[in-house]
C-alpha cells in the first residue's frame, strides 16, 4: 500500500530522524535538514508547493513504513527525488515499489526526467540503478569560505548578469556542457541569476546562483580558454550579491573538474564525489511502422510516446 503522507505519519519521521537520505543536496544545503523533510508538513498543499510525499508499507520487512519525497514545479520537464527514509530499508522491495510510484507521479504531472544525486559508493546508488536510474554526469560540492584574494578586486572581474549577457551565456553553456546533460536538465537561463565575467566582449565565465536561508548554491561555467580561472574563484565570495555571511557551496560538475586544483589550492573544502542520475519518464518511440498514405498520396509518419516506460 502506498498513500500520501499525512499528520498520522509524523511518528515515522521522528523514529527515523537519523536515517534520512537526502537525494537533492542543494536543497539540504541551502534550506534546512530539519526533523521533518521540507514539504511533508504541507502534504495537503502538494500541487501548490510542488512537493509530494508518500508512505509505503514494506510487507516483506515486518510492515515497516517507508517515506519518500519528490519535488516538481508545474510545467517543468524535470522532477527531483528529495528525500527517502529509513536508510535500513534502502534495499527492500518496498523501497523499490515506492521509487516506482514516485516516478509515476512525476510522469503523470508532465515531467520528462526524474533526477537524484547520491554518493557514488553507497547502497542507495545501487538501489536507484535497479529502479531504472542511470548516471548522466558526476559532481562534487566545494564549501567556499571568505578568501583573501591575491587577485584584482572582485569588482573589476565579476559583474551581476543582465539581459545583455543572455546570448553570451547561451554560447558559453553550449560550448561547455555535454549534450547528455543539456538533454536532461533545463538550461541555466530559464532563471538566469548570477555573476558573469567577460574577455574582449565575450562571456567566458558565468556562475549561476540559487539562494536559500541557510546557504547559497553556486554552479560555475568557466571557459577553459581563460587565464584568470584562479583569480575568478578567489574573488567569487566577494562578488556574490546579498551573501549576508551565509555559506556558499560550489557545485562543480565533471565537465568543469579542471577547476578543482584551483579550489584545492585556495583552501576550499571538498565533499565526496556524487553520481547525478536520471530515470527517463517520457521515451519517444520511433519504431518502424508500415507506411500509410493519405488521400493526397503522401506518406504519413507515426510517432508514439510512452509515459513511465522503463
Amino acid at each position: 500500500m502506498i498513500r500520501s503522507f499525512d499528520w498520522r505519519d509524523f511518528p515515522i519521521l521522528h523514529r527515523n530522524r537519523n536515517e534520512g537520505i537526502w537525494l537533492d543536496p542543494s536543497l539540504a544545503l541551502t534550506r534546512w535538514m530539519a526533523l521533518v523533510p521540507a514539504g511533508a508538513l504541507l502534504a495537503s498543499l502538494a500541487p501548490a508547493t510542488g512537493i509530494f510525499t508518500y508512505v509505503a508499507r514494506d510487507d516483506g520487512n515486518g510492515g515497516e513504513p517507508i517515506v519518500g519525497q519528490l519535488s516538481h514545479g508545474a510545467g517543468s520537464v524535470k522532477a527531483k527525488l528529495t528525500f527517502i527514509t529509513p536508510e535500513r530499508a534502502i534495499e527492500t522491495a518496498g523501497m523499490s515499489r515506492l521509487l516506482d510510484h514516485l516516478a509515476k507521479v512525476a510522469g503523470e504531472r508532465g515531467a520528462h526526467n526524474l533526477l537524484a544525486e547520491v554518493p557514488e559508493v553507497s547502497p542507495v546508488y545501487e538501489t536507484l540503478q535497479r529502479s531504472g536510474f542511470a548516471i548522466y554526469t558526476r559532481q562534487r560540492f566545494w564549501s567556499l569560505g571568505v578568501v583573501e584574494p591575491d587577485a584584482p578586486d572582485a569588482s573589476s572581474l565579476w559583474r551581476q548578469v543582465g539581459e545583455e549577457d543572455e546570448q553570451g551565456v547561451h554560447y558559453l553553456y553550449h560550448s561547455l556542457v555535454p549534450a547528455l546533460v543539456q538533454q536532461t536538465e533545463p538550461p541555466p537561463w530559464e532563471n538566469m541569476n548570477g555573476v558573469a565575467y567577460s574577455e574582449d566582449g565575450e562571456v567566458v565565465a558565468y556562475v549561476h546562483l540559487a539562494y536559500g536561508p541557510t546557504g547559497i548554491l553556486a554552479q560555475p561555467f568557466v571557459h577553459t580558454g581563460t587565464d584568470h580561472a584562479r583569480d575568478l574563484l578567489a574573488s567569487l565570495y566577494e562578488a556574490i550579491p546579498n551573501a549576508r555571511s551565509r555559506p556558499i557551496y560550489l557545485c562543480v560538475r565533471s565537465h568543469q573538474a579542471w577547476l578543482a586544483p584551483f579550489l584545492d589550492e585556495l583552501g576550499f573544502e571538498s565533499g565526496p564525489r556524487q553520481a547525478v542520475m536520471v530515470k527517463r519518464l517520457v521515451v519517444p518511440l520511433r519504431d518502424a511502422v508500415p507506411a500509410r498514405l493519405n488521400n493526397a498520396g503522401m506518406e504519413i509518419t507515426t510517432t508514439t510516446t510512452s509515459f513511465g516506460k522503463k
